[in-house]
Order: C-alpha cells, then sequence, then structure tokens
C-alpha cells in the first residue's frame, strides 16, 4: 500500500530519539524556504548542507526531487507567490515596518509597543490558493473524479455516509453546481524547539466533494499557509486575507 507507506515514512523519527519525524522536518524546511524565498538552486544547496549536519543513516531528505515530490508541487517557492503578514504579539492587530521599510522604529498602530524586537510580532505566510488549484485541476481525471463523487449512487438514501451528506452542505444553494467546491480546514502543530513553546502550524485545506481516499492526500490538499508562534492559529486573524484572495 503506497499510501501507507508514504503516512509511515512521515510519522517514522529522522534517527533514532530525534526531536522530529520525517514529514516535521520537510514541514519545516519548507517554512524555510517560503520565508526566505530561496531560489530552486539554494534549495538544492541547504538540503546538502542539512544532509552533512545528519548523522549517518538519517532519514532527512538531500534529494530536491523528493523533496518537491513530498509536496507533490514542483518550485512550490517559485511558482507560487507568498505574502507574509506580520503582527503585533501583544494586541494580535496587523504590523508593518517604519517608513524607510525596517522594524527599528516601528511601533505598533494600536497599543503603541515598540515592533523592533523579534518577539515583539509574530508573523504568518499566506500561500496563493488559487495558483495551487489551478495545478490540481490541471491533473488528469481530478475534476472527472469530483463530477462521479458527486454523482455517486448512495447505499442508503437517508444515510449521512459523507460531509456532502450533511444538512448544512446540501442547504447550501451555491454547492449544488459542479462549478463550486468547498474546503476542510485542518491543522496541527509542531513544537521548534524543546526549550520553548514556539512552533509552527502549517494550515492545510482538503476539499470536500473529492472522494474520501483522495481527499486525504497530501497531492490533493492545499497548503493555505504557515503559521508561527507560541500559540496555535487564531483564525479570527488567519482567515480574513486567505477568503480575500479566494473570494
Amino acid at each position: 500500500n503506497q499510501s501507507g507507506d508514504s503516512h509511515t515514512l512521515e510519522t517514522t523519527e529522522l534517527y533514532p530519539g530525534a526531536q522530529l519525524t520525517y514529514g516535521e522536518s520537510m514541514v519545516l524546511v519548507m517554512a524555510f524556504v517560503l520565508s526566505h524565498h530561496l531560489t530552486s538552486s539554494a534549495v538544492v544547496d541547504l538540503l546538502t548542507l542539512i544532509g552533512l549536519h545528519t548523522q549517518y543513516q538519517s532519514l532527512f531528505c538531500t534529494s530536491k526531487y523528493l523533496f518537491d515530490k513530498f509536496f507533490s508541487l514542483r518550485n512550490f517557492s517559485e511558482t507560487f507567490s507568498v505574502k507574509k503578514h506580520f503582527f503585533c504579539s501583544a494586541c494580535l492587530t496587523k504590523a508593518s515596518v517604519d517608513d524607510q521599510g525596517f522594524w527599528d522604529n516601528a511601533v505598533c498602530s494600536r497599543c503603541k509597543v515598540s515592533l523592533r524586537s523579534g518577539q515583539s510580532r509574530f508573523y504568518f505566510l499566506e500561500m496563493s490558493i488559487e495558483a495551487q488549484l489551478q495545478a490540481m485541476f490541471q491533473r488528469k481525471d481530478f475534476y472527472q473524479a469530483m463530477i462521479r463523487h458527486r454523482q455517486r449512487g448512495k447505499k442508503q438514501q437517508s444515510a449521512i455516509e459523507d460531509i456532502t451528506d450533511g444538512s448544512i452542505y446540501t442547504n447550501i444553494p451555491d454547492l449544488h453546481s459542479h462549478q463550486n467546491i468547498s474546503f476542510t480546514m485542518n491543522t496541527d502543530g509542531i513544537k521548534v524547539f524543546r526549550s520553548s513553546n514556539y512552533g509552527l502550524w502549517p494550515v492545510y485545506l482538503s476539499i470536500n466533494e473529492l472522494p474520501f481516499r483522495m481527499r486525504t492526500r497530501r497531492e490533493n490538499m492545499v497548503i493555505a499557509g504557515l503559521w508561527f508562534g507560541e500559540w496555535k492559529p487564531k483564525m479570527r486573524i488567519f482567515l480574513p486575507p486567505l477568503a480575500k484572495s479566494i473570494a
């Protein structure tokens, strides 16, 4: 079972006693790549450099090909736009640099706290949902699989066999059209350092109209963003930019 083997690898420690699993390692490297807008050649160098610092027989991925394949989107950082949104750590107000384009003299517009220190602000990365969906819909049979799932015959008409059978879903008129889709959002944090609560939270969107087996595969899930901080994503902050990008 290829999907089962893939899941086992994802949850396996990089080496015995390692702080990170293979999957967590890949997400952290991708977060660094996106944060610093690395080129494809720079990613190759980064993977090689980290690989040289890991112990013998570590599972760490040093192959750019396997790294791209893991996320199922070639040259993610170069193909899809990434936006960085900063916020004040004290009051969660959107933060911006000073008039010179630096943080040196920046202050929060609401609580007036200095934003010079990195601890005074946090950020999340917003990935282009539209661009990822366009890439997915270009795959062979992707859209056809959605149509077949919508038109599937139910074993029991009164039974709820999938999320698309629920009353909340069926009472949304726009979702009666095959031209529209909906998402389920999920996230899970990765603690970056043992000595602090600082973590990374990838936020994924799964497409409800896909068959369940396809819906749960990583290549069919949208990476909506990456949240960095000492607490899990605050959805009242995270959601508005995402909603605006697909409105």
